[in-house]
């Protein structure tokens, strides 16, 4: 990770919105197909309640990268938000493969059902 994704990464730990997305649409500014960049501004959209576009921000960034299980886990997210229940169970199990001893897409594919 680069240090400015990093730094993305620490401002949202630390719940510095405004500033994490001010970096990170620096960076999508630089270049619209930074992955990272646009996940983490789908992470900050869906804190805001924004989750149609964040949907969108996830989609675009899995279908630049595909590899990173944290993408697949809020995109997933984002499709049970909007009720999208067999797609959402579908990116989960994603999730589930490239993180077996991981509780969570299993609990999180228990709750598309609920």
């Amino acid at each position: 990770m680069d240090l400015r994704h990093k730094k993305i990464s620490d401002l949202i730990e630390r719940e510095s919105f405004d500033a994490a997305w001010a970096m990170a649409s620096d960076l999508m500014n630089e270049d619209p197909d930074d992955a990272k960049a646009l996940y983490f501004s789908g992470v900050l959209l869906r804190k805001w309640g924004h989750i149609g576009i964040a949907l969108q921000m996830f989609r675009r960034a899995l279908g630049i990268v595909r590899n990173i299980p944290n993408i697949w886990m809020h995109y997933a997210a984002c499709l049970h938000d909007t009720n999208k229940y067999e797609e959402a169970r579908e990116a989960f199990l994603i999730v589930q493969k490239a993180l077996p001893h991981d509780p969570m897409p299993i609990a999180n594919i228990a709750a598309t059902y609920v």
